[in-house]
């Protein structure tokens, strides 16, 4: 099971009751998503993290996290060893192109984007 473990799920159920069914489906997801995601491509994503906050501080970690864990997971998988060792050049790209493509509701790219570091 992902590193939240059975209580985050647990506490979040308590709330659920206070949620818009938007805001449940949405979470839902979010939770099934990270499910599929493996200890090795959490290590990856923290690299790659590393990398692109010490490249552009001004990146918010936890949202670039989030939009590259959801890009590899829901559609559109990423080759996360590869990414974290790439071309500064290469990564940035990715990087930033992921987070201005990506639609937060499905996980999919828009306007054509491809990641040089996809599958």
């Amino acid at each position: 099971m992902h590193h939240l473990g059975r209580n985050a799920l647990g506490r979040l159920s308590v709330t659920r009751s206070l949620m818009s069914p938007s805001t449940k489906t949405n979470i839902r997801t979010m939770i099934e998503t990270l499910i599929k995601s493996t200890r090795e491509d959490f290590d990856a994503i923290f690299v790659i993290l590393d990398r692109a906050c010490a490249m552009m501080p001004s990146l918010d970690r936890s949202t670039t996290e989030m939009d590259i864990e959801y890009c590899h997971t829901c559609g559109n998988p990423l080759d996360l060893a590869r990414m974290a060792v790439g071309g500064d050049y290469d990564l940035m790209h990715d990087v930033i192109g992921i987070a201005n493509h990506i639609d937060r509701d499905t996980g999919k790219l828009a306007d054509c984007f491809l990641p040089r570091f996809s599958v």
